[in-house]
């Protein structure tokens, strides 16, 4: 496995990158409780830092998050000290009985142990389904194929003691987004540099669309959590679960 939000980016995203939770958070919350969901464990796919699992604690719920790295899952455990983390692919998830799962930030494209194939993300989907009740939500958001101009673009983010230089180049012929990023964080007298690469798999949304209902899900999707925007060619899926067929017993 390549590096993969190694120390000093999942700091960086960590203190630089609060947007998405910031935005989509309370809209998701407003969702949950829409669909009848006060309280229960969630499951947080690719759950980061532990930004979004604090915000669920604060609102009563329970939080089990995943995500491959490893420094990530450290400052998750210090960020949301009650919930429980787990290092592990989401691939790899040990699903168990929840009110909803999230996977926010694109953690479905991501080709950090392999890529997202079809086959992959029906097993994903039908175990995910499994461990819902009826009206039980998924929320994800993913990066989807366009018949447009591909990505290429350059970034670039600062604080006090960091800055990160993106930079994005899209292959449309292998459905792939590669993310070159070079990361300059204070240490001592000076800053030092890391660089990771980051393989995106850019996804079919009619595909994704279909192996839901596969799964068993009904499901919405938006350029939108709610009133928060998504970045460009991303989109949110909320699906519910349409029967407790599946379902995963206690325990």
């Amino acid at each position: 496995m390549m590096p993969f939000y190694e120390e000093d980016l999942a700091y960086v995203h960590h203190v630089g990158f609060p947007d998405l939770v910031d935005g989509a958070g309370d809209e998701l919350l407003a969702l949950f409780r829409a669909a009848g969901l006060d309280s229960g464990l969630i499951i947080d796919l690719g759950c980061g830092s532990g930004t979004w699992a604090k915000k669920l604690l604060e609102h009563g719920y329970s939080v089990l998050g995943v995500d491959v790295s490893a420094p990530m899952i450290e400052l998750a455990r210090r960020t949301a000290p009650e919930a429980q983390f787990q290092t592990a692919s989401l691939y790899d998830v040990d699903f168990r009985p929840c009110a909803a799962v999230t996977a926010l930030g694109e953690a479905l494209n991501y080709c950090a142990d392999g890529a997202p194939s079809e086959a992959r993300l029906d097993r994903l989907l039908r175990n995910i389904a499994s461990c819902l009740p009826k009206g039980g939500v998924f929320a994800f958001d993913i990066l989807v194929r366009s018949d447009g101009e591909p990505m290429h673009y350059r970034s670039w983010r600062k604080g006090p003691d960091w800055a990160a230089l993106v930079e994005v180049s899209e292959q449309p012929q292998e459905n792939l987004l590669i993310r070159d990023i070079t990361v300059f964080r204070k240490g001592g007298h000076g800053y030092r540099r890391s660089e990771e690469r980051h393989r995106i798999g850019v996804l079919d949304g009619a595909q994704i669309e279909r192996l839901l209902a596969g799964a068993g899900f009904e499901v919405t999707v938006s350029p939108h959590y709610g009133r928060h925007p998504l970045a460009q060619r991303r989109l949110a899926y909320i699906a519910y679960k349409r029967s407790n067929e599946g379902l995963l017993p206690e325990g």
